[in-house]
This record gives structure tokens, sequence and C-alpha cells, in this order.
């Protein structure tokens, strides 16, 4: 079969997501703290410059055709900025619930793809078990 999207050189949209956000990131934030003068205002822009680098990750993997297969990788790796605005804005260890709601979401959509994939072949209990825990490894379920 031919995947056009899969050729169209969609890896350096991945490869310039996070790699290039994550130091401007960190460069805008330790700025912004330098200017305002307030660690909490450069780790919320450092943060949310950090989430858009990751947005344009998920979007090289869906756009080359492979997000089926990584899905869960962008989505781990924005739980700790998540986690940082939650400890910046919240108080207390609100932040361990954020990374624990991230961790449930990540569960929940494996799960949902476990079953999917189960749903498409025959098999037991045993099989539905390992379409699941085969859901959460990156790139073990990819259609290429």
């Amino acid at each position: 079969m031919y995947y056009p999207a899969r050729r169209a050189g969609f890896r350096h949209l991945r490869g310039a997501g996070w790699s290039i956000a994550l130091p401007i990131a960190a460069g805008l934030g330790l700025t912004a703290a330098a200017v305002s003068g307030h660690i909490a205002a450069g780790l919320v822009l450092g943060s949310i410059v950090s989430l858009i680098g990751l947005a344009v990750l998920w979007l090289g993997y869906s756009l080359g055709d492979i997000a089926d297969a990584y899905w869960m990788v962008p989505l781990a790796v924005a739980s700790l900025p998540v986690a940082l605005l939650t400890s910046v804005v919240g108080h207390g260890y609100q932040w361990v619930w954020a990374i624990g709601w991230v961790g449930a979401v990540i569960i929940l959509f494996g799960i949902v793809a476990g079953i999917g994939r189960h749903a498409d072949s025959e098999g037991g209990l045993p099989h539905l078990i390992t379409c699941i825990v085969r859901s959460l490894i990156p790139g073990c379920h990819s259609r290429y």
C-alpha cells in the first residue's frame, strides 16, 4: 500500500516540536522571571511555550500517520508542564494530582484502544488484556 502522508516529510515537524520549543521556553521563562522579578511568571510562560511545542509534536505525529502508535508520548510529556503550572497556580501538592490525572487519561485511552483492537479480532480475556497492555507501549501497534 502507498501512504503519502508517511513520506511527506513530517518527521522534521516532529523533531522541531519540543526540541525547539523547550530551549525557547527556558529562555522566555528566565527572561520573564528576570524582568518581572517573579519566578512564578517565568514558570508559567515557559510551561505554556513548552505545551505549544508538544502540540506541534502531536501535529507531526498526526500528519505523519503514526499518531495511533505514539499517541501517549506527547500526552505523557505534557504532564510535566501541566504539573508545573498546577504547582505555581495551585497550593500544596496539587501538582501530584495533575500528574495522576494525566496518567489516568493515558490508561483510559489505552483501555479504549485495546478494546477497539480486541473487537477487530477474535480472542478471550487474555487476548483483551494483551491488547490493552500493548496499546500502552509506544510504537507497538503501528498500522504499518
